[in-house]
């Protein structure tokens, strides 16, 4: 991927897939890779090309779902890396596009455990939900978080100035405690419901890396890729 992938695929292999997310570059080789006119160009092939290798239209899904996964994840990085979550804006970003990382990866583990159920060109929240009710709803504190952030009032947040340049930081209650301030008016917790937004976000991620880590080895490799692949583990 590092050569033959397009620049935010090179990028994102360097900056965290190689170390966080081995099996996303495995899956890409043995799955992706053959659906694309690679060497000669990355762009996906014919229908008629498609159908000369045994693959179709849902496979294309499958491939796009995939590289959606990844191009969150970069974006995310980016702010962490950056030090910007230093804002609500920045913050709510961060955490809308960790739960669009699941929101995706739960359609795609769903259309490949059930191929042919879905069609290639429709969306909605059907394949995922699906996924979720049988799969334990994994990371649902995650998009109950950022449900909150987009579609119910503010939440509160504390500004913290830590040295002289006036740098600062941003204290936002953390997962499980946002509906315990819908009241603006009650008493802050902040030594125990409060915690930094990089710290929250940097939570999120790692949760978000070990699950598809895990269900891209456990569940994809197997039925796209012919093999399994270790999940890494993490200290």
């Amino acid at each position: 991927m590092e050569s033959d992938g397009d620049p935010y695929e090179r990028e994102a292999q360097a900056a965290f897939a190689r170390d966080e997310f081995p099996a996303y570059e495995l899956l890409w080789h043995v799955y992706v890779v053959p659906l694309t006119n690679r060497p000669t160009s990355i762009d996906f092939k014919s229908d008629e090309e498609l159908a000369e290798i045994g693959r179709g239209r849902e496979d294309l899904c499958n491939a796009q779902l995939h590289y959606t996964v990844l191009r969150h994840l970069l974006r995310v990085f980016r702010l962490r890396e950056a030090d910007s979550l230093r804002d609500e804006d920045s913050f709510t970003e961060a955490i809308v596009r960790l739960s669009a990382v699941t929101d995706v990866a739960d359609e795609l583990l769903q259309r490949a455990t059930t191929p042919g159920e879905y069609a290639a060109w429709e969306e909605g929240q059907a394949a995922r939900k699906r996924w979720r009710k049988h799969n334990n709803n994994h990371l649902q504190h995650l998009r109950d978080y950022r449900n909150r952030l987009l579609h119910g009032r503010l939440l509160p947040h504390v500004e913290f100035h830590y040295n002289p340049e006036e740098e600062k930081i941003i204290l936002v209650p953390v997962m499980g405690r946002e509906g315990a301030y819908l009241d603006w008016r009650v008493k802050w917790d902040v030594a125990n419901d409060f915690d930094d937004a990089h710290v929250i976000v940097d939570r999120a991620w790692r949760e978000v890396l070990d699950y598809l880590a895990r269900e891209w080895a456990n569940t994809l490799m197997p039925r796209f890729g012919g093999r399994t692949c270790a999940a890494p583990k993490r200290g």
